[in-house]
């Protein structure tokens, strides 16, 4: 676990942790990846080991990035720009969670340690999952990471903003207001 992506290889601290709920549906394949692989293309090559990215999902994938190169391949051959596909998956790592906070302890588990380790850098959830599970996801951070000290550097992005109800948003609002 200390030499994931908690401690990169190389010099010097991340600059943000990226963990992505959802990781191997579509709105990750159609959505996330064609947009972070865009990213990392402004990005200098020396520079891409310091965005990390925790992938998860429910589902478990015994060669995730074999997994989601065969699907980017075959369904969307014009979003990928390999190179810096393949600097994303250098940087890569796949976390299986079930839908209990116990079962996705191990994934918070890093992003406190990568919290602890990076002192300046922010971690950014992306929440490529049904909207049912945006809540619960959020629940878990704010189990996990209520105490980590890091509120301030934490983000969070949903596919779908528009179908929160008031009372869920009050709900998101105690959550991230837990988180600091």
């Amino acid at each position: 676990m200390e030499d994931a992506p908690v401690v990169p290889k190389g010099t010097g601290a991340c600059t943000c942790l990226r963990v992505v709920f959802g990781a191997g549906g579509n709105l990750a394949r159609t959505k996330f990846i064609p947009a972070v692989t865009n990213d990392m293309m402004s990005v200098p090559k020396s520079e891409r080991w310091k965005w990390p990215t925790l992938w998860a999902d429910m589902i478990p994938i015994d060669d995730f990035g074999e997994y989601l190169t065969t699907r980017l391949q075959t369904e969307s051959p014009a979003t990928l720009k390999l190179e810096a596909w393949a600097d994303l998956l250098a940087t890569a790592e796949f976390k299986q969670v079930g839908q209990t906070a116990e079962e996705a302890r191990e994934l918070f588990a890093e992003v406190v340690q990568f919290l602890r380790h990076n002192p300046k850098a922010t971690v950014q959830f992306y929440l490529a999952v049904p909207y049912g599970a945006n809540i619960r996801i959020l629940e878990w951070a704010a189990h996990y990471l209520g105490d980590a000290g890091g509120g301030n550097r934490l983000y969070f992005f949903s596919e779908k903003p528009l179908e929160i109800t008031p009372d869920a948003l009050l709900t998101i609002k105690g959550l991230l207001t837990k988180m600091g």
